[in-house]
This record gives structure tokens, C-alpha cells and sequence, in this order.
């Protein structure tokens, strides 16, 4: 299962890196949901998912993630990754968890990156 977990979550990286919104949203399930951990949800439902990543890649045209660190456990797969190309604070780095089931990503949290010190 993990091995199969994290091969979903590096095809929805690859679709992520290239813009490719379809290919993208096709590594999620119908209802999916997204939000930062510990908060309200962001994202609830592919169609939500498509307005907003559409909308980030029409924001930061140039954006790409690489995944520093990772750790598969089951159905979960934990990304430390590392965004360039997004608008003002580029680098950044964030933690994604996301649950694979079915071969399909479920949910989705993040740990948005620390405030950068003024």
C-alpha cells in the first residue's frame, strides 16, 4: 500500500510541476478535502480544487515543488517539500499529508511555512 500511496502523490507532483491542471486533479477523489492542520477547510470537492488550482497557477505561473523529505506510512505520505517560482515569498518550504485510498488522494493537509521574520 504505501509504495502504491506514494506513487499517486509523486503523479500529482509531476501534473503540479507541469501545469496540468487534468492530470493533476485526476490523482484526487470527488471529495476530497484540503486544509492547513488545525484549521477550517480550504478546499472541499474537485470542483473547489480545480477553481483554486487553477487560480494558483494563474497566480505563480512559474511555481514548482521538490519534495526534500518524505515518509510513507500505509496510506499516508508526508512531503517536506520546497516551493520556487510562487509570488513574493519564494523559496518556501511546506509539509503535505496526504491520505491515498482507493488510489486516490482523499485528504490533504498542510503546515504552511513559519512566518518569515520581518
Amino acid at each position: 500500500m504505501g509504495m502504491a500511496s506514494a506513487a499517486v502523490v509523486d503523479s500529482q507532483l509531476a501534473a503540479y510541476n507541469a501545469q496540468d491542471v487534468e492530470r493533476f486533479l485526476a490523482a484526487y477523489a470527488d471529495s476530497v478535502v484540503v486544509q492547513n492542520l488545525g484549521d477550517t477547510v480550504k478546499v472541499e470537492g474537485k470542483a473547489a480544487l480545480r477553481r483554486s488550482t487553477e487560480e494558483w497557477f494563474r497566480r505563480a505561473p512559474q511555481v514548482r515543488s521538490a519534495v526534500l523529505n518524505r515518509i510513507v506510512m500505509g496510506p499516508f505520505v508526508v512531503d517536506h517539500e520546497r516551493l520556487t517560482g510562487a509570488p513574493a515569498d519564494s523559496p518556501l518550504e511546506v509539509v503535505g499529508i496526504f491520505e491515498v485510498r482507493d488510489s486516490l488522494i482523499r485528504r490533504v493537509w498542510f503546515i504552511p511555512p513559519p512566518p518569515r521574520p520581518e
